[in-house]
């Protein structure tokens, strides 16, 4: 297995031909990475970054329709950028209590709209990036207006060209299928009690119309999938150990999943055919700088 070395002096980006990229992020520090991810499975550094370019303590970044939004759960800031192929550029910032403070996860709904959710309360609210990289809200919820507790939430495109939302609780295994309106209001088109999900997923990704579901602690994982009737289908099991262990970020990243291990930058790159998950690529420790609290989808095709 070749050892790939991210070097931090590097001054020409080198990325496969037609590959897709990510954005490492460190919220404590501010330091990031554009990635990308190649068509032959490789991972190349487009940049690395400070603090200067991005800024520090962001709690969440979204990629929506071509653009990054990113979030302070802490204060309320956020900010809308885009990127290039070898750069992150801040386009518009927002002053703190923009947004409410306590949104739990951010996840994007399609071309312009991001769903913001707050899992303590089911409160939330849905808002529209614009074309001048503003952010319009267009429906607040209170407490209660979804279920709480969901600690995963995962956006599903549908054949149909629509966006449903599968959540997830790892606690209880409990979930459902929503669904956000046309005016921005949320809908639960289907709920599943406790104990109908396997608990102790850690990560899920939705890719090419099939859903990963991974356990980082024992290497198990499911591939399933959500037809148009919002029930739930398992295509195929992965016991323990067959997957590799402690990875803690998933993304999909132009149809590939790109795998990430914080505490050692190991990697991997996973693609998903109609009736299983195989892993294209696996690289040790180190491939990445490890200690990147967020990886999102970059905005642009790297050719």
């Amino acid at each position: 297995m070749k050892k790939l070395t991210l070097l931090a002096l590097c001054l020409m980006w080198t990325v496969a031909s037609f590959a897709q990229n990510a954005l490492f992020y460190k919220s404590e520090d501010g330091s990031g990475a554009i990635i990308g991810v190649g068509a032959d499975h490789s991972l190349s550094v487009a940049k690395e970054m400070n603090d200067a370019t991005i800024g520090k303590d962001w709690t969440h970044i979204v990629h929506i329709g071509g653009k990054l939004m990113f979030y302070n759960a802490n204060t309320g800031a956020a900010a809308i950028g885009t990127a290039t192929a070898n750069d992150i550029k801040i386009n518009n910032t927002f002053d703190v209590g923009k947004l409410p403070t306590g949104y739990t996860h951010l996840i994007s709904l399609g071309s312009t709209r991001v769903l913001c959710y707050n899992a303590k309360d089911g409160s939330g609210s849905v808002g529209n990036i614009t074309g001048t990289n503003d952010y319009k809200n267009l429906k607040s919820f209170n407490a209660g207006g979804l279920p709480k507790g969901f600690t995963h939430l995962t956006a599903i495109n549908t054949n149909a060209g629509g966006t449903k939302i599968l959540f997830y609780n790892t606690n209880d295994g409990s979930g459902g299928i929503g669904a956000i309106s046309s005016d921005g209001a949320p809908q639960m088109l289907k709920t599943y009690a406790a104990g109908k999900f396997t608990k102790g997923w850690t990560g899920i990704v939705s890719v090419e119309g099939k859903i990963i579901y991974y356990n980082s602690v024992n290497g198990s994982a499911v591939l399933g999938m959500l037809p148009p009737n919002n029930e739930l289908q398992t295509v195929k099991t992965y016991q323990p150990d067959s997957f590799p262990l402690n990875f803690s970020h998933l993304v999909n990243v132009g149809g590939k999943i790109l795998y990430y291990n914080a505490n050692d930058g190991g990697a991997a790159i996973g693609v998903v055919t109609s009736s299983e998950h195989i892993f294209a690529k696996q690289f040790p420790s180190a491939a990445i700088k490890p200690g990147y609290t967020h990886v999102t989808k970059g905005a642009v095709t790297i050719k």
